[in-house]
């Protein structure tokens, strides 16, 4: 997969008069509930091919490798339906429960810390692995202009590697807190989550575009309709 550039904003201008032989690897970051769902939604509109690492964790969940390695560190509690006598674990394929592992790795104490740590250690490689597999499937195949790296740990993962451009939805934080109230989250939990990646302002740092979303949809997609427009003549035919 040698065919995105650095996303570093120094070697942009250089990099934005080279025509890119499609797809064009787009990462897409923001804040916690900053609307990134909807904006992947629109590129999608626009023939866009997604990478989710979300929907690939979902996978990788359900692995049984990898469920009763995350039962063996965090114990059966994290299961949907927790080992008893009356639901002993051997009697169908367990299931991990996200809210309640969630429950376990966001938050402030070292403990928090430590379970995400070891949450990390034990699903992050593969979904890298899968990720990048699917990437370069997509690259190979040229079947799309535009690829959209949907990865809510991008810079963390080392997967603004291999964009060509990266998006960051400036979005309010009042906002944000409305949009992650419809997740049925708190106002702590979606703080507790944001304190679990690198500051906003660090990933706009990395940004090559920044989108501004104003809860307004329409204008939400007229703004990413002039940032792609520019992308457009930076695309190879």
């Amino acid at each position: 997969m040698s065919q995105p550039t650095p996303s570093d904003p120094v070697a942009q201008n250089l990099a934005d008069q080279v025509a890119v032989p499609p797809p064009f690897v787009v990462g897409i970051i923001g804040g916690v509930a900053s609307g990134k769902s909807c904006v992947t939604e629109m590129f999608q509109e626009r023939g866009a091919q997604v990478i989710s690492a979300d929907k690939i964790a979902h996978q990788v969940l359900r692995e049984p490798a990898v469920v009763a390695t995350l039962v063996e560190r965090f114990g059966t509690e994290i299961l949907e339906v927790p080992q008893t006598l009356d639901h002993p674990i051997a009697a169908s394929a367990p299931s991990i429960d996200r809210k309640k592992l969630g429950a376990i790795v966001f938050g402030d104490s070292e403990q928090n810390t430590s379970n995400r740590k070891a949450l990390e250690a034990i699903v992050h490689p593969k979904i890298r692995q899968l990720g990048r597999q699917e990437l370069a499937r997509i690259l190979a195949s040229k079947e799309c202009k535009y690829v959209l790296l949907d990865v809510p740990l991008l810079i963390e993962g080392g997967w603004h590697s291999l964009c060509n451009k990266i998006i960051y939805i400036d979005t309010p934080v009042t906002l944000r807190i409305q949009l992650a109230k419809t997740r049925g989250w708190t106002e702590e939990q979606l703080r507790q989550r944001e304190a679990a990646q690198i500051s906003l302002s660090e990933k706009r740092r990395h940004a090559t575009d920044v989108l501004v979303n104003e809860s307004n949809v329409d204008q939400l997609r007229a703004n990413l309709s002039k940032i792609m427009s520019r992308w457009d003549s930076m695309v190879a035919p």
